[in-house]
């Protein structure tokens, strides 16, 4: 199977493969090169330099199929749903972007920018919170749960031999977990998760099902007023 095609594209004035140098070229290369692999979930050894487009930097990258996903990760910029693997695979390269002043872009035909965010911040929050989610894998001789998370996305936290026997009936299951979370203070993402309970998670309701028990919770209060015709008025 044919590589992926993926240019990158690191702009400065009077920036050319001559006026930069192999060397730094060859950094830029490899965080790039890291960074997708962070984002895709594959090895750098899967990532080939296929060219360097004259006049201009422009490394071209052969990328396994996995990449275009990450290419795309790249392209949005850091969410809540990144792994702190995930933004430590990047922070490489948007380091040396911030550090040399460059602009970055990215496509397989159309180059577009890619957000380079500010320098990570080290404060944390801590909280107690309900998490709505699945529980993908458990077991392992110290008790490991893998959990995908609504809104937060996959997490791995260490539980125990006793949680993990208590969760294993429960796999694929939906499960509403009581934990506390360690977050980053800039991002949001959770940096530790320790679980305290869980329970099965109640089913989802649609939209219309929500209002109809907002407006029996409202009472005569809301007597005559239309909450779900009031949203679709607003849309």
């Amino acid at each position: 199977m044919d590589p992926i095609r993926l240019k990158l594209r690191f702009s400065r004035d009077g920036l050319t493969p001559e006026t930069l140098g192999w060397p730094a070229l060859r950094e830029l290369v490899d965080v790039s090169a890291a960074a997708l692999a962070g984002l895709g979930g594959f090895s750098t050894k899967d990532v080939q330099l296929l060219d360097v487009r004259p006049g201009s930097v422009v490394p071209v990258l052969g990328l396994p199929p996995e990449g275009r996903e990450a290419a795309r990760r790249l392209a949005t910029g850091p969410t809540r749903r990144w792994s702190l693997e995930q933004r430590a695979s990047v922070e490489p390269l948007y380091t040396l972007v911030r550090a040399n002043g460059y602009t970055m872009q990215l496509g397989a035909r159309v180059l577009r920018p890619v957000p380079v965010p500010p320098p990570p911040t080290t404060w944390e929050t801590h909280e107690r919170t309900s998490l709505r989610g699945v529980l993908q894998r458990v077991g392992g001789p110290e008790g490991a749960a893998v959990l995908v998370i609504d809104q937060e996305g996959t997490l791995s936290v260490k539980v125990g031999r006793d949680m993990a026997l208590a969760l294993a009936p429960h796999l694929y299951g939906a499960l509403l977990f009581e934990v506390e979370a360690t977050r980053d203070g800039a991002t949001g993402v959770i940096k530790h998760l320790t679980l305290q309970s869980f329970e099965p998670a109640p089913p989802k309701l649609s939209a219309a099902e929500a209002f109809r028990r907002l407006d029996e919770a409202v009472g005569g209060w809301g007597a005559g007023f239309d909450v779900l015709g009031a949203v679709r008025r607003a849309r």
